[in-house]
């Protein structure tokens, strides 16, 4: 307290034990598979699809598909991959629908595989890697307080960045940590 030593007579070394990253949930992950952006787009091409099959029934097929609503349906119905009501007659549409049906159907296999994928192994947190993480994640530091008498020997004060708790029963801290509360 009131001399330096000339030679280091005390060495330590801090560990910091953190919890392992924790499994994201399934429908978090689900919902954010796709950016709002894509939806957004995906949501249009569904709907000019339904316009050219509107437009080009009026033109070439103008016993079937005349009414929007209707062609609104037809596409939705290609897009969960059930039967449409009524083929179309004309070769233009018949190849609209041919090339939308391929879309669909591609587009359908990526967003199941996707899915299973997800609901089988959806992923893990960021785990804790730096100091600075830890701070940030928000994580008590469960510490005896012993622990403190030693920390004023040494210059290492990071600790004070972080919120303490007082573990006074090992066995009680133990029981916490294995019962699901992180620190």
């Amino acid at each position: 307290y009131y001399a330096d030593a000339t030679i280091p007579h005390m060495f330590t070394s801090v560990k910091w034990f953190v919890p392992c990253a924790k499994p994201i949930s399934r429908m978090k992950k689900i919902l954010h598979m796709f950016r709002p952006s894509l939806w957004i787009t995906l949501s249009l091409i569904f709907l000019l699809a339904a316009i050219v099959i509107w437009k080009t029934a009026k033109r070439a097929d103008p016993e079937d598909y005349r009414i929007f609503i209707d062609c609104v349906y037809n596409v939705w119905a290609i897009i969960l991959g059930v039967s449409v009501p009524k083929l179309p007659r004309s070769s233009s549409l018949r190849l609209f629908f041919l090339v939308f049906l391929l879309f669909a159907f591609s587009l359908n296999i990526l967003f199941q595989a996707l899915i299973v994928s997800f609901l089988i192994e959806p992923g893990y947190e960021k785990q804790i890697e730096t100091f600075d993480q830890l701070v940030e994640s928000g994580l008590k530091f469960a510490e005896h307080p012993l622990m403190k008498n030693l920390f004023i020997f040494t210059s290492y004060q990071e600790q004070k960045r972080l919120k303490s708790v007082e573990c006074l029963d090992y066995e009680a801290c133990l029981e916490d940590l294995i019962n699901g509360e992180s620190f």
